[in-house]
C-alpha cells in the first residue's frame, strides 16, 4: 500500500511544501517514510536548515509471549568501575537472578605473570539482592609457571572474599575463568584440588570449553566443583574456505547441551550479547579484533562485524528452556549491557531476549541541509545491536554532487541506478544520532533547487 500526503510549514522567511510517501510492505513487515522538501516557489533561497526525514522500522523475528523459567545471570566484565558501570549494575541487577563479577585476572607471559586485581565498587554491589558470585580470570599459560601456584592465587582471593563480605556483600562462591588446553587438564584438576582445600567452605566454579566433552578427565575434573558454565560462544575464523565468521552456533549448543545432560553433573551455560569487528588488510587478511571500542578505520582496510543475533538466540532461550530442570541450572549472559558499548546489546534487547522474545528494530535517518546545499546524513537505531550493517538507500532528485565523504565506518556501495546512492555501515544501538556522511549539492541551473531524499533504511541484504 502506498500513501501520499503533503504538509504545509510557514516560517518568517517563506512558506515550505513537505511531500511524504508512505510504503508498507506487509510481507516483509517493513515501514519506509521517503519525504521530499523544497520552497513552495522554486526561485526562492532554501531556508537556514531544512531536513528530509526517512524513518523505518523492520521487525525482526517474531514476538513471542512467553514465560521462561530458567534462571538467568549477567557477567559484569567491566575492569573500571566508573559511574556508568554503577548505575548499570544496579538497573540490570533487577533483570537477573544474579551477577558473576570479574573480579581479578592472571596475566603475563614468561616470568612476567602479575595478579591484576579489578578496583570493586562494593557499595555498588551491596544492594544487589541476587546470586553474587565472583569470578577470577586466568589466561592461558598462567598455570604452568612455578609463580602461580594455587596458594599464592587463593591469598588473593580469600582477600577480595574480605573486601566484599567487609562492605555488606552475601557471595555465594567464587568461579574460575580459564581456558585450559584440553590435554593439561589433569595439571588443572590438581591445581583446582589445592585451591579449594585453601578455601575451604568456599562453593567454587569454573568455566569450560566444548571441546572439554571429549575428554574422558571432564567428570574428574568436575568433581567437587558446585558446578561447571559451558562457553558456547567464541569467534571463528576461516577465511580459506570462505564461510562468514562465526559467534554462536545454536545447533552445536544443542549437541553440547545434549553431552553435558549425559555427564549427569550439574551446569549453566553461557550465552554471548557482544560482537566483534575484524579488521582486514588489504591482502584479506585479519589484523585486528575491536569488542568494546571502535578504532579510527585504515586506509586501504576492510572491516566486518560479527554480532550476537537477538532472534537467533532468543531461540535458544527457548530451546534451553524446554531442557532445562534436570542438570541444567540456567544460563549467563556475557555481558551486561553499557550504553557507551556500541559493540554489545542494548539492556532493553537483553531483557526481550530473556523472555525469549525476539526484539523489534527500528531506524531513523535524517537528512539535513544547510544554505549552502550541504547535506548531512544522521542515522539513529533502537534495539538493533546484533543484526548486521545497516543500508540506507538515497535519491539525487535534481542537481549534481560536487563532493561527499562518509565516516563512522560507512562505505558507499557499487549502485547500477542512475542518481541512486547506497551506503552501509555499522549499527549502532545507543539511540544517539549519528552522523555518517555529507554530500556537497549543486543545481545544473540558476533556477533548480539540487534535491537529495532517502528513498530506504533498513539492514543490508
Amino acid at each position: 500500500m502506498i500513501q501520499c500526503f503533503i504538509i504545509v510549514s510557514q516560517s518568517s522567511r517563506q512558506t515550505r511544501l513537505l511531500f511524504c510517501t508512505l510504503f508498507r510492505f506487509k510481507n516483509k513487515g517493513s515501514i519506509i517514510l521517503s519525504c521530499l522538501l523544497f520552497p513552495a516557489h522554486l526561485s526562492c533561497r532554501l531556508p537556514m536548515l531544512i531536513c528530509f526525514l526517512a524513518v523505518g522500522s523492520l521487525l525482526q523475528g517474531t514476538s513471542i509471549a512467553s514465560d521462561i523459567d530458567l534462571p538467568q545471570m549477567l557477567y559484569v566484565w567491566q575492569r573500571l568501575w566508573t559511574d556508568e558501570v554503577k548505575s548499570a549494575v544496579r538497573e540490570a541487577s533487577g533483570s537477573a537472578e544474579g551477577l558473576c563479577v570479574l573480579c581479578g585476572e592472571i596475566a603475563g607471559r614468561g616470568e612476567g605473570w602479575r595478579f591484576h586485581r579489578v578496583n570493586v565498587d562494593w557499595a555498588s554491589l551491596a544492594p544487589v539482592k541476587g546470586t553474587l558470585w565472583l569470578v577470577f580470570r586466568i589466561h592461558t599459560g598462567a598455570l604452568e609457571s612455578e609463580h602461580w601456584d594455587a596458594s599464592t592465587f587463593a591469598g588473593h582471593v580469600q582477600k577480595t572474599l574480605n573486601d566484599g563480605a567487609d562492605a555488606g556483600c552475601v557471595i555465594a562462591g567464587i568461579q574460575i575463568d580459564y581456558d585450559c588446553p584440553t590435554e593439561k587438564l589433569t595439571l588443572y584438576q590438581n591445581w583446582l584440588q589445592v585451591l579449594r582445600g585453601k578455601l575451604a567452605g568456599i562453593p567454587v566454579s569454573i568455566t569450560g570449553l566444548p571441546d572439554w566433552l571429549t575428554s574422558r578427565r571432564l567428570p574428574e575434573l568436575l568433581a567437587g566443583i558446585d558446578h561447571f558454565v559451558l562457553q558456547v560462544h567464541s569467534l571463528e575464523l576461516d577465511r580459506e574456505s570462505g564461510r562468514q565468521p562465526v559467534l554462536f552456533d545454536e545447533t552445536k549448543m544443542m549437541r553440547w547441551v545434549g553431552q553435558m545432560n549425559s555427564l549427569m553433573l550439574p551446569f549453566r551455560v553461557a550465552l554471548p550479547t557482544y560482537g566483534w569487528r575484524i579488521a582486514y588488510d588489504r591482502y584479506g587478511q585479519p589484523q585486528r579484533l575491536e569488542a568494546e571500542g571502535i578504532h579510527e578505520a585504515v586506509a586501504g582496510w576492510t572491516y566486518q562485524d560479527v554480532s550476537a543475533d537477538p532472534a537467533v538466540l532468543a531461540g535458544a532461550v527457548r530451546k534451553l528452556a524446554a531442557v532445562s530442570g534436570g542438570n541444567l541450572k540456567g544460563i549467563i549472559w556475557f555481558r551486561m549491557p553499557l550504553p557507551s558499548d556500541r559493540m554489545n546489546w542494548s539492556l532493553k534487547t537483553l531483557r526481550q531476549v530473556m523472555k525469549g522474545d525476539a526484539p523489534q528494530a527500528h531506524f531513523e535517518a535524517e537528512l539535513r541541509l544547510s544554505d549552502n546545499h550541504l547535506v548531512e546524513l544522521w542515522l539513529a537505531t533502537h534495539d538493533a545491536a546484533g543484526l548486521g550493517r545497516l543500508c540506507v538507500r538515497l535519491h539525487l532528485q535534481s542537481g549534481s554532487i560536487l563532493a561527499s565523504d562518509l565516516m563512522r565506518g560507512f562505505r558507499q556501495l557499487k549502485n547500477t541506478e542512475e542518481r541512486y546512492i547506497t551506503v552501509s555501515g555499522p549499527v549502532y544501538s545507543d539511540g544517539e544520532k549519528h552522523m555518517a556522511g555529507w554530500w556537497l549539492l549543486s543545481g545544473d541551473s540558476d533556477s533548480e533547487v539540487p534535491a537529495l531524499s532517502v528513498e530506504e533504511i533498513g539492514l543490508c541484504p
